[in-house]
């Protein structure tokens, strides 16, 4: 499994706003608890991180079919020449498109 390094970021980021919006409803160390846990998951997965910069030109490239975000794992799947796993219907559509295999999980 790979992924662009700004994944780190994003994988980091998503338990923190978790937690600080529902730290209450989860009585805090429980919120924190499971800020962790995706955190070491993410970790155990042991996904190969790509350098964002690499994908930048070519991600801009295609922002009239895809967002940026997404395009930057459409750019990585076609370099690596990989499919793209999505559940995502409009991404598979748009990497499809441009010849991106996809897997549907």
């Amino acid at each position: 499994m790979t992924a662009p390094r700004l994944r780190c970021a994003a994988v980091a980021s998503a338990p923190r706003e978790r937690h600080r919006r529902f730290a209450a409803a989860l009585n805090g160390p429980l919120a924190a608890a499971h800020a962790e846990s995706s955190l070491a998951t993410f970790h155990a997965l042991g996904v190969e991180i790509y350098p964002t910069a690499l994908l930048l030109v070519k991600a801009f490239e295609l922002r009239a079919n895809l967002r940026f975000d997404d395009a930057r794992y459409v750019v990585l799947a076609r370099q690596l020449a990989e499919p793209l796993a999505t559940n995502d219907t409009r991404l598979a559509r748009a990497a499809a498109a441009i010849g991106v295999d996809v897997d549907r999980p």
